[in-house]
């Protein structure tokens, strides 16, 4: 071997792809460094301690670079999957949901229009009530109903209803007292007004409690599931507090029913100490921060692999993570890695520096 050759072996903590790196690269790097330093630091060494220990330390150094960068996506791709299933906290669910739809969140751009978001809690209803052929209009039927009974247990829903009143029904009120007259109006209500002065006054007091909840859905429309989102998309304002209640009290229970009988809360309370630990770990501490990470990419969700999440959120920044038309599998790059790493070429550079292999 020429002199090249020895000296790029002996700088073990160097890898080819040490310019440019994608996340493949970066994984693949940390595993392959990892077994260089374990080895180096358990084995037999052949040479000067001082030069193991500059190598050991060199290599530490790298590896410590590389977790600290991989982490970075990692913690992101499980605050993500966590804030979605926020079993102890319904609107923290629900409010992911809307917010995912229609912002985006860490995997992609946010492109549901209020329609779609609208018929896609119909859909998690229809589904997880096993009413699959249930027509989307009777369900919507079904929830304005609920709502109208106990409008009380839905805040958002409630001051949806008060901006009607306030810029539709009250002013159709007053239009039906200058109309009809204080005394015809007075008996709408069962009321005796002296004056029209009266009549204003009464209106003036009325409130959402008073007239009913179906009595404004009932004015409005917004019982009609295609009036609710003609309705509903002008204000924006409410948009989002209104469509996340719909998701907490009518989609949660259900989703929540079906997943936790399969184990949801074992397998999110399994990723949380995942995310804790990963995101507590000090770097200085290099072997348990690698533990971390090795637990972090071999966690699962309820339906397989966490790595299909990350892997959705490099590609989603693939600019960030020189992932520009690469094909990703991070299942099999990571299965390979961890159970099938041919380790021929490491041992003979290894060997190469003085490690009794």
């Amino acid at each position: 071997m020429n002199w090249y050759g020895l000296l790029k072996i002996a700088q073990i903590w160097q890898t080819e792809t040490d310019t440019d790196f994608s996340f493949v690269d970066q994984i693949t790097a940390l595993y392959k460094l990892e077994y260089k330093y374990s080895m180096l630091k358990n084995k037999p060494f052949r040479g000067m301690p001082q030069r193991r220990d500059n190598i050991l330390n060199q290599l530490r150094q790298r590896l410590s670079s590389l977790a600290l960068e991989i982490r970075e996506p990692i913690i992101a791709t499980l605050q993500s999957w966590l804030s979605s299933h926020a079993l102890l906290d319904p609107n923290l669910w629900a409010v992911s949901r809307v917010n995912t739809s229609l912002y985006g969140d860490v995997y992609d751009e946010g492109d549901s229009t209020i329609p779609t978001l609208v018929n896609d809690i119909i859909h998690e209803y229809r589904r997880y009530s096993n009413s699959v052929m249930t027509p989307s209009e009777v369900i919507f039927k079904e929830f304005m109903q609920k709502i109208s009974n106990n409008i009380g247990n839905f805040p958002q829903f409630k001051s949806f209803l008060e901006v009607i009143f306030f810029e539709g029904y009250q002013q159709n009120l007053y239009y039906d007292l200058e109309s009809l007259g204080y005394e015809e109006f007075g008996q709408m209500f069962n009321k005796t007004f002296n004056t029209p002065e009266e009549g204003e006054s009464f209106i003036e007091k009325l409130t959402v409690d008073d007239i009913g909840a179906s009595g404004v859905m009932e004015f409005s429309g917004i019982d009609n599931l295609e009036t609710f989102i003609r309705t509903i998309s002008y204000e924006g304002d409410l948009v989002d507090g209104v469509l996340a209640e719909l998701y907490e009290k009518f989609v949660f229970p259900l989703w929540y029913a079906h997943w936790g009988a399969r184990g949801i809360d074992d397998t999110r309370a399994g990723v949380e100490e995942v995310y804790n630990n990963l995101l507590k770990a000090n770097v200085d501490d290099l072997e348990n921060f690698i533990v971390y990470i090795n637990a972090a990419l071999a966690s699962v969700h309820q339906n397989g692999s966490m790595l299909e999440y990350l892997q959705e959120y490099v590609e989603h920044n693939a600019e960030d993570y020189n992932t520009y038309g690469e094909e990703l599998d991070l299942v099999e790059t990571f299965n390979y890695l961890s159970l099938e790493l041919d380790t021929t070429e490491l041992d003979k550079e290894l060997r190469a520096i003085g490690v009794s292999i």
